[in-house]
This record gives C-alpha cells, sequence and structure tokens, in this order.
C-alpha cells in the first residue's frame, strides 16, 4: 500500500521528507526556486535517446512553448504520494492527449524527495496505458540537496504525438532505499482519475491500473498528478 501525505503550501515548490510509517505525516510549507540552474541527468535510453534532466524553481515565461497539466499548481490540495514497501520499482503515470500534431519538448513534475530517480515516457493509439508499449523511453534524473524541487526534463529528440498516436504518457519510477523513497505531488479530489495511473509491477507488462484504484478500488487514491508536459504544434 502506498503512502498518502498530507502538505502545506505556501509557495510553488513543496517541501516533504520522508514518511518511515504508513501514517499520513503533515510537511512544513514549501521553498522557492530561481530555475537559473540545473543538476544534469544521465543520457536518455530508449528509441532516438539523448539529453539530461534537471531541476530547479518554478517562473519564467513559456516563450512558444504550449502546456498541458493534469493538475496545474494553485488550484488543488496538494499530497505526497510515494511507494510502499511492495510498491518499489512501481511508475505513477499520466496521460495526456494532443487534439492535432503535437512536439513534447519537455515532462515537468513536483517531487517532494531528493533521491535519484528515473523518468518513462511513451506514445500510444489507447486512452489506456499499454502494458507493453512498442517504444519505451527513460531517463535518469540525478539525487538533488533537499527535498523539494520542480522537475524539468528536456526531451531530445522531442516525443511526436500525431493523428495516430495521440496519447503521451509519462511517468516517474518510484524507487526507494531504506526508510527513504521517491514521493511526486499529487492534488486531492481527482477531477479525472482516468489520467492517472499506477504500475503493479516494474517492467513490461506493467498492471496498470488508475490510481484512484490501485490496489484495489476501496483503497485507491483519488488524485491527480502534478504532471504537465510543453511543446509545440507542428
Amino acid at each position: 500500500m502506498r503512502w498518502m501525505i498530507p502538505m502545506l503550501v505556501s509557495s510553488v515548490l513543496i517541501a516533504c521528507s520522508d514518511a518511515p510509517t504508513r501514517l499520513p505525516v503533515p510537511y512544513g510549507s514549501g521553498g522557492s526556486g530561481d530555475g537559473a540552474t540545473g543538476t544534469g541527468g544521465a543520457a536518455a535510453s530508449g528509441p532516438g535517446g539523448g539529453g539530461g534532466a534537471g531541476e530547479g524553481g518554478g517562473g519564467g515565461s513559456e516563450g512558444e512553448l504550449v502546456t498541458m497539466s493534469i493538475a496545474p499548481a494553485g488550484v488543488c490540495t496538494p499530497h505526497g504520494v510515494a511507494p510502499g514497501p511492495d510498491e518499489l520499482g512501481g511508475i505513477a503515470l499520466g496521460r495526456f492527449e494532443a487534439q492535432a500534431p503535437f512536439l513534447v519538448k519537455e515532462f515537468r513534475y513536483v517531487a517532494c524527495s531528493g533521491m535519484a530517480h528515473e523518468v518513462v515516457y511513451f506514445r500510444s493509439a489507447s486512452e489506456v496505458p499499454d502494458e507493453e508499449p512498442a517504444e519505451l523511453w527513460s531517463m535518469a534524473v540525478l539525487a538533488a540537496a533537499g527535498e523539494e524541487r520542480q522537475v524539468t526534463v528536456p526531451l531530445d529528440p522531442p516525443l511526436r504525438l500525431t493523428d495516430d498516436q495521440r496519447f503521451g504518457y509519462f511517468g516517474v519510477r518510484m524507487t526507494g532505499e531504506g526508510t527513504s523513497t521517491m514521493c511526486v505531488v499529487a492534488c486531492a479530489d481527482s477531477d479525472q482519475p482516468d489520467r492517472n495511473h499506477w504500475s503493479d509491477n516494474d517492467a513490461p507488462p506493467f498492471g496498470w491500473k488508475q490510481l484512484s484504484q490501485s490496489p484495489t478500488p476501496d483503497a485507491g487514491l483519488p488524485y491527480d498528478y502534478q504532471f504537465s508536459i510543453a511543446g509545440q504544434p507542428f
């Protein structure tokens, strides 16, 4: 069973720490970052892999990038979502749909853990995530000081969402070490539960379930991940 971690928020970035027990643990107010520097990540793997992941504070102009979000910051009650002891290696996965051909250039999310982890992403023709994606990309994200960060993962090359494959799936692998685990921020009272998933397995077939129904329908979390993608139509 995964952790549900209530948090208090005063800025874009969220402060949290490790949860040694399964009881909900309140956290202090978040800090802020200027987004001026990032921590480089390892090269991506998968078809056409390359590039690295960085992290920094919120703010700044989007320029020509168009952003799609599942749960934008500032409009929700945030909670941390972390894996239980038997769920390490599982993936918190969000679904995005392009209404027209779209180049995804960045994946962004709010993390409430500074530990190293991995992001995965793929595209699909299905509004339900594929158990065994035909193409699966991954990228390592290095550990960072502290436990609050807004992560931006640049995709190089960008992920192409087309009329035939208009769904993009982006996720964070929930690593752990000792009593410490990876943690991502989600918003309570989900408006779109079909866009938020959790994997029962750490490799294909992934055993995807909606977060609101995982591990069982009466024990899920009805939350929206604070995930977003940014890119351009083409």
